[in-house]
């Protein structure tokens, strides 16, 4: 027991002394338990909301606030449909309420309200569908009055095939629904989910390999030593940087050609837009990945601390922080502040907005710039670091 008691007492003090073991024991399983407890749901929340009301009479004006009250929408008031606005990311539907809409509701002639839905990312378009019918079944049901028969057929309003006028079951009769929820899904009509996984798997695999790779390799001079020989030479310190990372951001180019090709092939990801546009914009984002290597290596000094950090600083971040699955505007303010500094946030934006949209530049600019200037703080960093670690 005294022997055992000595060895506890001898690792212990090395625990004590090694504040990385003592980071990884106690301060990132509650980071994990906050970021997962607050990054994966599937609530809704602050879904930007295109209303255009043709009728603009009290009965729509109770619509629109039965939207704006649930607390789960933002209603922007618009005068015609837009599809820029989908384009750019900054409405996620448009719900357009047509002329007479009262007169038709009262005199149970079939209307049509029509909601257009970004359809790229189809688990949260039916969600928001879901959202959208059951607060439009509860507007329903205070425009109708409250006579039992106008509650049901309230209640059974927009249950029945979407974009139909089809006859509707409500206690043992039937109704003719008194409107008709036609609804669009722009952008993935399919309504396949495998297209959105892989696009943001193709920003996953792109920014581990380019910081993984770019971490390992310089990690290994450091654990060889030949590091500070090859510092020895005439070489100047960035002729060595750019000279290590020309052939792995090569490298990461090679796999965004190969994960598109497959993903297009095997996945039915579509190919909207300009690949020219796309591989510009993904030359910043490897350029960040690499930085964010260089970072990594010059703090883990061997490969394996190299490669376990590397993992934890892409793959997190990436599945939990950049609209991968779950949407940013769900999150808490503090945790969307803080997924501003991941730069898979704004490339998934881009990524998905030329692959599924078509968009072009015009659309993208603040995802660009949001990108851009990750990218040169990420350099700065690299090359501060390296600049400490070579004095």
């Amino acid at each position: 027991m005294k022997r055992l008691g000595w060895i506890t007492y001898k690792e212990t003090l090395h625990i004590l002394r090694d504040p990385r073991t003592l980071i990884l024991a106690l301060v990132v399983p509650v980071v994990l338990l906050i970021i997962f407890g607050y990054a994966l749901t599937f609530d809704l929340r602050q879904v930007h909301i295109g209303v255009v009301d043709r009728e603009n009479s009290v009965a729509t004006h109770t619509l629109v606030r039965k939207l704006q009250d649930t607390g789960y929408f933002v209603v922007v008031p618009l005068p015609e449909p837009s599809e820029e606005a989908l384009r750019r990311g900054t409405l996620q539907a448009l719900l357009v309420i047509p002329r007479h809409f009262t007169l038709h509701l009262r005199s149970l002639r079939p209307d049509n309200l029509q909601v257009i839905v970004d359809g790229t990312d189809d688990t949260m378009a039916r969600l928001l569908l879901a959202y959208l019918r059951q607060t439009l079944q509860a507007a329903l049901q205070d425009l109708l009055g409250s006579s039992v028969a106008d509650l049901e057929a309230a209640t059974a309003l927009l249950a029945g095939p979407t974009g139909t006028d089809s006859l509707v079951p409500v206690s043992g009769r039937l109704h003719r629904p008194r409107l008709n929820l036609q609804v669009r899904l722009w952008f993935n009509p399919s309504q396949k989910s495998q297209p959105f996984v892989v696009s943001g798997l193709v920003a996953l695999i792109m920014m581990l390999m380019a910081a993984l790779l770019t971490a390992i390799t310089i990690a290994r001079e450091w654990e060889f030593g030949t590091l500070e020989q090859l510092l020895l030479t005439p070489l100047r310190p960035w002729e060595f940087i750019l000279g290590k990372l020309v052939p792995y951001i090569v490298l990461a180019f090679i796999d965004l050609v190969n994960v598109l090709a497959l993903g297009a092939w095997l996945f039915s990801l579509p190919i909207v837009g300009s690949l020219l546009l796309l591989f510009a914009f993904s030359a910043l984002f490897v350029l960040a990945g690499v930085a964010l290597g260089i970072a990594i290596s010059t703090t883990a000094k061997n490969q394996q601390l190299a490669m376990q950090m590397a993992w934890l600083a892409t793959i997190l971040p990436v599945f939990l922080l950049s609209g991968f699955i779950f949407p940013i505007e769900n999150m808490p303010g503090w945790l969307q502040a803080l997924s501003a500094l991941v730069p898979a946030r704004f490339y998934l934006v881009i990524l998905r907005g030329i692959l599924f949209k078509g968009a072009g530049f015009e659309h993208l600019v603040p995802a660009f710039q949001g990108l851009a200037l990750l990218s040169v703080a990420f350099v700065g960093l690299a090359v501060v670091r390296f600049w400490r670690e070579q004095r």
